[in-house]
């Protein structure tokens, strides 16, 4: 018979045998009418790791199936997939009448149903002669093109399949649709920015191992193809070890169906290959067969078992020990596929900070979950566009182990799923199920330093008290609308607080000419404001920028930057505080200051104001409302703080905290612009700055929550060591926060090392670092 020619198996005697539905990497679902005790595993599945489902059939349906000859000598039989056969039912689903699809094969037939409830099913009559090809369809996730959605537009449908309670029942739901193209180059398939830096490094190697790892529907086949895509596309020649019958891109030669079938090194010099795809490594002997290949001159990419990475390298290193096996690197790439949420229809719903502690965060980012009401996730409410399931499209999870690398130098697959959880790239239900839960996480920071990518999570919107457990509406980029008019600035906008000054600014101006003032407007942005300074963004990407003094952006400026000192204090989000921050300069206004003019940089606001004016603020903050006017006192106390003659000691001790915070804030902002010619490069500098000039003016507390709000050494930035070396900053020491965590990026004496060198400044006595250095001037010695 030839390969894939239909046979009916009408009169051919073989009614019997059994006949393959779906092989879907380790699992092979195989239909057979006489069970599975006496099911017969062919050779050429012997001592490969897959399980073997048996799917109990009626002979008549394996009698009136459409079946193609195996494609490989020694295969099962292969039922003809009917995709059409599922539209009618996951039309159903689709259009909301039914929730599941229940289906019980059996010796005396397929019984179908479609299932609304608990005890409410309603028969789903599927013919005799479709049944196997209709259970092919389910168990190989439905083929693209099979439902429309929205728009009449066909879509790849994402269905679950999971076993039920009844013998032999698995019940069938729509996961979420699939709209993309398939992806084409190694960055559509959703690596990190780090991940991908060092995978592109590690197949550039003319011998080695790289192992890519993943179960059934993991993209795992996708992966290696595009790893030898790009191989191909840089002039390198290569070959394929697998089924023959796989269409694989790019169409390498196939040299053997495995390892163990090609007679190598004899034919290694005919075939002349620079990398080998393998589709599959049975065991540690094809390992160490691998292992010979590799020490030939090749790079071998195999596809692995589902493991966890680490151990999976380490399992292999002893494999190849044991083997006596050529010593080469051994790579690994494990990976999984989650669910995107559908931007049709996204929320953003709280996760409480209780539940988030169960799941294994970090007590850093607990605290800041603690304050913010919980940590914000995007889910999808549902939608005509993905189904109604709230999930369009799908994305990748990886995690790389190398030798170069150190352990823990790059992120943990279940890091990199919070990742993009937090960053609204993922489905938070698919992350919550992965491996290593025994593991702590990291602090999101840290690990979106290690991913490369932005060492902050977008800025999200926090729920207000009341729904915490709600989900509302947003706007594209994460944005919320704003209730009526006065909430010009209550919407969460990425960048700098732009929108909050003008807003401020008309606050002010309606006040300076006498005009009505809504005091809800001024509220309403000392909430927004507040909120927005508890986020994880970085600060100096929140402040607003000027070339001069101008007093609204000060103001906000100060706000943002008080927040984030109060939180590092360990209070809550406060809206008085930034209140205060707002007004505590209105006073200027009185003394002639227009608060939307640029004026010249200045030191001291004494410079503008040497009569001392703005101490009594009082009547212009009646202006502002009833809460603004009962901040006359704090004014004066935050200004009595900041006068050139350092405050005594029993001043100092009067001085309400928020008073202090916002004081001290109002020197870092200004210090922020400097004389012209002696501008601070940045925030972090300004810390210093600020720490030099004004040490006795405020106490040790309030500096160690400055310096943890705007750390002298900020993750990520780049540092010379005592010893010459260059190292970049991965972590912070919350107890000495001049004693970081460092990678070293370039030896002062020029020698290149063979893996990652990560030092604890707090355990290295003799070490510490001499200063910050700019990228700029140190890129000729940070190695790539």
């Amino acid at each position: 018979m030839a390969d894939d020619a239909p046979d009916k198996g009408r009169g051919k005697g073989s009614i019997s045998l059994p006949v393959l539905l779906a092989d879907r990497q380790e699992v092979a679902f195989v239909a057979t009418p006489r069970g599975i005790e006496s099911l017969r595993v062919p050779r050429r599945y012997w001592g490969m790791q897959v399980g073997v489902v048996a799917i109990p059939v009626s002979d008549e349906e394996v009698r009136a199936t459409e079946i193609a000859a195996p494609s490989d000598a020694g295969a099962w039989p292969r039922v003809v997939t009917r995709p059409d056969l599922l539209s009618p039912a996951l039309s159903r689903l689709m259009g909301g009448e039914h929730a599941e699809l229940s289906l019980q094969p059996g010796r005396d037939g397929l019984k179908a149903s479609l299932v609304t409830g608990p005890g409410d099913e309603q028969p789903f009559p599927v013919a005799p002669k479709d049944a196997l090809g209709f259970l092919a369809a389910v168990f190989q996730h439905a083929p693209r093109g099979v439902v429309k959605t929205a728009g009449g537009r066909a879509r790849r449908v994402l269905l679950a399949v999971r076993p039920a309670a009844r013998a032999h029942e698995y019940r069938i739901r729509i996961a979420g649709v699939v709209d993309a193209a398939p992806p084409s180059t190694l960055a559509d398939v959703g690596l990190s920015p780090a991940v991908l830096e060092i995978l592109l490094e590690t197949i550039e190697r003319r011998s080695g191992i790289l192992l890519v790892s993943g179960g059934p529907a993991s993209g795992r086949s996708t992966t290696l193809d595009l790893l030898a895509l790009t191989l191909a596309s840089r002039g390198r020649g290569g070959g394929r070890i697998g089924p023959r019958a796989r269409t694989a891109r790019p169409d390498l030669p196939w040299l053997a169906e495995t390892l163990s079938d090609w007679p190598f090194p004899e034919s290694l010099l005919a075939a002349a290959p620079e990398f080998i795809l393998v589709e599959h490594l049975e065991g540690s002997a094809d390992l160490v067969l691998a292992a010979r290949l590799a020490a030939s001159g090749c790079l071998v990419l195999a596809g692995a078992p589902a493991a966890d990475p680490e151990a999976l390298a380490k399992s292999a290193a002893r494999d190849l020990a044991a083997g006596s096996a050529p010593a080469v690197p051994v790579a690994v790439l494990g990976q999984t596929i989650a669910r995107t949420v559908c931007r049709g229809c996204l929320r953003w719903s709280m996760l409480p900070a209780a539940q988030a502690q169960r799941l294994g965060f970090h007590r850093r980012d607990l605290d800041a979950f603690e304050r913010r009401g919980g940590l914000a996730l995007a889910r999808g409410a549902g939608c005509g566009d993905c189904a109604g399931t709230g999930c369009s499209g799908l994305t990748g999870i990886h995690e790389l182990v190398v030798p170069e690398a150190g352990v823990g130098s790059l992120p943990r697959m279940r890091e990199e799923g919070w990742r993009k959880v937090v960053q609204g790239q993922a489905c938070v239900d698919d992350v919550i199920s992965l491996s290593g839960a025994q593991r702590p996480l990291r602090t999101l920071r840290e690990i979106m330093m290690h991913a490369g990518a932005s060492p902050a999570a977008p800025d999200l919107v926090g729920a207000p008290q009341g729904e915490a457990s709600g989900t509302h509406d947003t706007l594209p980029g994460g944005t919320r609308p704003a209730h009526g008019t006065a909430g010009v600035a209550a919407v969460m906008r990425p960048g700098p607080a732009l929108a909050e000054t003008e807003t401020l600014s008309h606050i002010l101006r309606d006040a300076r000419g006498q005009k009505p003032v809504d005091p809800a407007r001024l509220t309403q942005l000392a909430n927004a404001i507040a909120a927005r300074a508890s986020s994880d963004s970085p600060l100096v990407a929140l402040v607003a920028p000027t070339d001069g003094f101008r007093l609204t952006t000060h103001s906000v400026n100060v706000a943002l930057i008080a927040g984030r000192i109060w939180a590092a204090l360990g209070n809550g989000e406060d809206a008085r505080l930034a209140l205060l921050a707002l007004v505590h300069d209105v006073g200027l206004i009185g003394a002639g200051v227009d608060p939307d003019a640029e004026l010249p940089l200045i030191a001291s606001e004494e410079a503008i104001d040497p009569t001392g004016r703005r101490h009594d603020a009082g009547p212009f903050l009646k202006t502002l409302g009833h809460e603004a006017a009962g901040l006359a006192d704090p004014v004066r106390t935050v200004h009595l703080l900041l006068k050139f003659d350092l405050p005594s000691a029993e001043e100092r001790a009067r001085a309400d905290s928020r008073a202090q915070v916002v004081a001290l804030a109002s020197l870092v902002e200004l210090h922020m612009h400097g004389s012209a010619e002696g501008r601070p490069a940045d925030m972090h500098d300004v810390t210093s700055l600020v720490m030099e000039q004004h040490g006795r003016r405020f106490s040790p507390a309030l500096f160690r929550a400055l310096l943890k709000a705007v750390p002298i050494f900020p993750i990520g930035s780049l540092v010379e060591l005592s010893s010459g070396d260059l190292a970049r900053v991965v972590s912070l020491n919350e107890d000495n926060h001049f004693r970081p965590r460092v990678e070293i990026t370039a030896s002062a004496s020029g020698q290149e090392h063979g893996e990652r060198r990560v030092i604890d400044l707090a355990r290295a006595p003799f070490l510490h670092i001499r200063h910050r250095v700019t990228p700029t001037a140190s890129a000729s010695r940070v190695a790539v």
